[in-house]
């Protein structure tokens, strides 16, 4: 990867963890969790993301190049679906895995997923979108560390879209 390209990408993915934090009276918000499903292109990357914090409360926005967001939905999900939430991602062991993972082509789809200083991302074919990380999950031609960034990626996105 051009190294360009990479400092660009970290200070974007820190960016955008520390811009999606609220103040309270005790400090900012953390976020729990952090999904994106992107699109390289010349342009930059553009896809979607799902931002969940530890109150509860998310986000899912649009990504565009030039690091812009529109936020499409916002709300709280139930106790219940946010432990479901936790215990996904609690049980994938997200620190054990690689940064990255997946052969990096021209143009790649990309699944990212930022859990506390933590970023994790996951290189797919072209085209591949936020209806097929679902789907990703069972390809049995992906292996244990790439299907466990893929069902915490999967649950996050059920849960939040359907919230």
């Amino acid at each position: 990867m051009n190294p360009i390209k990479l400092i660009g990408l970290l200070a974007v993915l820190l960016f955008s963890v520390e811009s999606r934090t609220e103040p309270s009276a005790a400090g900012p918000v953390p976020q729990l969790i952090v999904v994106q499903v992107v699109q390289d292109g010349i342009a930059g990357e553009t896809g979607k993301e799902w931002a969940l914090r530890v109150d509860r409360q998310f986000e899912v926005s649009s990504l565009h190049p030039q690091h812009r967001t529109t936020l499409l939905k916002q709300g709280e999900v139930s106790p219940q679906n946010y432990y479901e939430i936790k215990a996904c991602l609690e049980q994938a062991q997200l620190e054990a895995l690689p940064d990255s993972q997946g052969e990096r082509m021209i143009n790649p789809s990309s699944v990212i997923i930022i859990f506390g200083s933590l970023v994790r991302r996951l290189y797919l074919p072209t085209g591949i979108a936020k209806e097929s990380v679902k789907h990703e999950v069972n390809d049995q031609t992906r292996t244990p560390s790439e299907q466990r960034i893929l069902r915490v990626a999967a649950k996050t996105i059920e849960v939040l879209e359907s919230s």
